[in-house]
Parts: structure tokens; sequence; C-alpha cells
């Protein structure tokens, strides 16, 4: 991790190799609100501007988690929101997983 300014941080994950990076967005609440990253795009091959926004938060057994996102592609001079997830209720530690 590396801190790019008081809301905003870089992450570099290296294996094999490879080096990938994103930037993290909090809010003034030190949430993450969005992560930025670019990632190869197989319809467009080509590596294209994704994000991972965060748009609501919620409260499960007194710890507030993100509960509302969206993953998007940058496509040209458009966005392009493929899946929108939306959490409803969480179960911690649920009998039988490890």
């Amino acid at each position: 991790w590396e801190a790019i300014d008081d809301t905003h941080a870089r992450a570099i994950l290296a294996d094999a190799g490879q080096s990938v990076s994103a930037i993290f967005v909090f809010d003034d609440q030190h949430r993450l609100v969005n992560m930025t990253a670019d990632r190869w795009n197989d319809a467009e091959q080509a590596m294209l501007p994704w994000s991972t926004p965060i748009t609501d938060w919620g409260t499960f057994e007194e710890l507030q988690i993100a509960t509302a996102g969206t993953g998007v592609w940058k496509t040209g001079p458009d966005a392009y929101e493929y899946v929108r997830l939306h959490l409803t209720s969480v179960d911690y530690n649920p009998a039988g997983i490890r």
C-alpha cells in the first residue's frame, strides 16, 4: 500500500513476475467507496478502466459494511455497468463453516 493523499491509496500486487495495481478511494469516514484499475476486457481486446463504486452502507450486528455497489467498465466515451449488488443480510460464523 502507498498513500496518495488523504482519501486515496494505491495497492500493488506482484506474483510470478506479473504485477497489478489499483487505486482505493475512501470517504471522510474512512470507508471504502470505490476501487479503480485498468483491467483486460475480452470484448474490446484492450486494457480498460474498471471500477467498483460502493453506493450504500448498512449496519449488521453493530458492524457497518458496504451493502450496495456496482461493477463498471469504462468503454469508450461511455460507462457500462455490468453488475449491481445489494446485500440484504449477513450471517456471521454460520454453523458448519470454518
